[in-house]
């Protein structure tokens, strides 16, 4: 009965997340006051307590390869470190495989990818294989990673964070539509190269 449980929570929580509307935090630190409602609004929906400039907390965690990636490692590069509750669910493969359809746009801004969730190595490696996806997914059993980006739970919640080449918070996306969301990035990143 737990698992039947856990697997419609699962199940609710991927395909929720697609009929959410996408809101994106673009404003910059000096904008949001503290004490505003609207900056705490967005920090209570991000739940990280990042803004926009912000240095992004570097972490090292291993790809479905087993291969170590550090952030630190790409800077110079944009960098999308996208968060989502799990491999092979409706909506964090819609989710994946937008970005997938997408995968050459992001190359024309030089945007490396990671998806990151709970999953092991192996589960990411049957999820990239199934679904022919073009970039890396990391392993975050532990949900260190998580934490320190403000996307645990009970899943990993459905967030993602445009980093600069700075290694600088871009975007912060705390509310994901997974179909649509690799064409909001890619507006953003259009606008943000002009």
């Amino acid at each position: 009965m737990k698992k039947i449980i856990l697997l419609l929570t699962i199940l609710f929580n991927c395909m929720s997340c697609a009929a959410q509307k996408s809101k994106i935090i673009n404003e910059p630190k000096s904008v949001i006051k503290s004490g505003s409602k609207k900056g705490s609004k967005e920090k209570a929906e991000m739940n990280s307590g990042f803004e926009i400039g912000d240095l992004a907390p570097d972490f090292t965690l291993n790809n479905e390869n087993g291969i170590a990636e550090t952030l630190s490692k790409y800077r110079g590069k944009y960098v999308l470190i996208y968060f989502y509750p799990k491999d092979d669910t409706p909506g964090c493969t819609a989710e994946a495989c937008s970005i997938r359809d997408n995968i050459n746009n992001f190359k024309q801004f030089e945007v490396k990818v990671f998806g990151l969730s709970a999953d092991d190595e192996t589960s990411h490696k049957k999820f990239i294989a199934k679904y022919n996806l073009p970039f890396s997914l990391l392993a975050d059993t532990k949900k260190e990673v998580a934490k320190l980006y403000g996307a645990d739970g009970i899943f990993i919640k459905r967030i993602s964070f445009l980093i600069d080449k700075e290694g600088k918070f871009a975007k912060l996306y705390p509310n994901v539509n997974p179909s649509q969301h690799a064409g909001e990035i890619l507006a953003d990143l259009a606008s943000l190269t002009q």
